[in-house]
């Protein structure tokens, strides 16, 4: 991977420097709003059109198609026409000049579309999710395009609030473009089952959101909006996983490998927004539009948007024996743990060697984690939620002893499963000794609930018994630690 250095990739690298000049620009001379308010809404927008986007384009390699390679300079000539158009759109109220001046934004977005569509029928090797959710990032762009004109027109399709139209808009230009384009790009790098599942999760994930918000609109299909919610969450913690394991990974610039650290943190944080915020109906959460914009839109916007636009074209300036060892990788796939003496460099054993229900008990790991971290969200925004947890004796002592820190508590929980599912996933040898570490603590835990008289104790006890008897079988300490 590298950056385009064709007269294309300087007109997008100035764009983007320029943008952000000018997005700076505009906040010194008009200050900053309220993050709660529609205005920074507009910002974010303007953000993305302005610096995300041609950043993201720079990073999209081309086919060898001829159609693509044209619709690749089209694009990239007007994108900064584009946005500098959307920009003065923004400077109006809504109505028809408004949405004149956001037409050459939407062509812009219709040329990055259909070249999302061409890069896919022209390229060999199309079930590869890793390019997959490039293309599909490259597509969904153009409907944000879409919804930022019917923002700026003040139409309202099928009713939508004007909130709404101008968050999908929204939505499409970070959990549409730049989400499957991160995605993508550390795919490329981390082969195996994780990111096989982040690309293809953010790929139906973004879709099934807006499907989701629809039917709830309309009236039909209640529930659906909460799974998408949730599936979407999933996918984006499982994006943070592979940008969070790069960053820890040596290859990479350190600025790179920070800004990829960022980038992961901001989607751990801001992830379980969307699936509290789906789940609305379920819980009393003050989760309104206002606080999403506010919490979850900040957040990915500029943790995420931002530090992995600039991560990965930092990470792409480095060329030649750089990539070379992540390209073999992804050639020559897992190592058996009998290629190297080196534990610190063992590969996971192929799968036909791997212990009946290994993977099974990382699920168990990453369905933990998303619990904690969606409990934890909940607790940091409400004490009514943070109430709702006490529905057994073992929940109610974890809110008695940490009280208004029951957050930090269960943020550190999922912390920990989070990581340790990622590294069970990839058969690391130091997960082996975390299992056991954890899950005996979880042992202990237990037996001290039954001696406070809490019988759920047994139930806790026997879960976490199991586990551990489980990862303590030889054939599992084999797999894990290769001897």
């Amino acid at each position: 991977m590298s950056v385009r250095t064709g007269v294309t990739g300087r007109v997008l690298g100035l764009s983007a420097a320029g943008g952000a000049a000018l997005w700076v620009a505009l906040f010194l001379l008009r200050g900053v709003p309220d993050l709660r308010d529609v205005a920074w809404a507009e910002a974010v927008l303007q953000l993305g059109a302005l610096v995300v986007v041609p950043l993201g384009l720079r990073l999209v390699a081309e086919t060898r198609s001829a159609a693509e390679r044209r619709l690749a300079a089209w694009s990239a000539l007007g994108q900064p026409l584009g946005a500098l158009a959307l920009v003065l759109s923004f400077g109006l109220a809504e109505g028809e000049l408004a949405g004149a001046l956001a037409l050459p934004w939407l062509a812009v977005t219709l040329l990055v579309g259909l070249r999302g569509v061409v890069r896919f029928l022209s390229r060999p090797g199309r079930r590869d999710p890793a390019e997959l959710a490039v293309d599909a990032a490259l597509a969904f762009l153009a409907v944000g395009g879409g919804w930022t004109l019917l923002a700026r027109a003040g139409i309202r399709p099928l009713g939508f609030s004007a909130a709404i139209v101008l968050l999908t808009g929204i939505h499409f230009h970070y959990a549409g473009f730049a989400l499957p384009l991160a995605t993508g790009l550390a795919a490329r790098r981390r082969s195996g089952g994780p990111a096989r599942a982040a690309a293809w999760g953010v790929i139906l994930g973004v879709p099934a959101v807006a499907v989701g918000i629809t039917a709830s609109q309309l009236g039909a299909m209640p529930g659906v909006e909460a799974a998408a919610a949730v599936w979407m969450a999933a996918a984006g913690l499982l994006a943070a996983w592979l940008h969070l394991a790069l960053a820890l990974r040596p290859g990479a610039p350190g600025a790179a490998r920070l800004l990829w650290l960022v980038a992961g943190a901001a989607l751990v944080f801001g992830m379980p927004f969307a699936a509290l915020y789906g789940l609305r109906g379920a819980h009393a959460l003050p989760l309104d539009l206002p606080t999403m914009r506010a919490l979850h839109g900040t957040v990915l916007a500029l943790g995420f948007g931002v530090a992995a636009s600039l991560g990965w074209t930092l990470a792409a300036r480095r060329n030649g024996l750089a990539e070379l060892p992540d390209e073999l990788e992804r050639e020559r796939g897992p190592m058996d743990s009998a290629t190297t003496d080196d534990p610190r460099r063992r590969r996971p054993a192929p799968e036909s060697r791997l212990p009946r229900f290994l993977r099974l008990l990382t699920a168990i790991h990453a369905v933990g984690a998303l619990a904690c971290l969606v409990m934890a969200a909940g607790s940091a925004l409400s004490p009514g939620f943070r109430d709702a947890l006490v529905v057994s004796g073992g929940s109610a002592l974890m809110v008695e002893l940490f009280g208004g820190w029951t957050w930090a508590f269960l943020l550190f929980v999922g912390a920990v499963l989070a990581t340790l599912a990622g590294a069970s996933w990839r058969v690391r040898p130091w997960a082996w000794h975390l299992t056991l570490i954890v899950y005996g603590i979880g042992v202990l835990g237990s037996l001290w609930q039954v001696s406070l008289g809490i019988p759920q104790g047994w139930l806790s006890g026997a879960v976490n018994g199991a586990v551990v008897a489980y990862a303590a079988r030889p054939k599992v300490r084999r797999a894990y630690l290769g001897a």
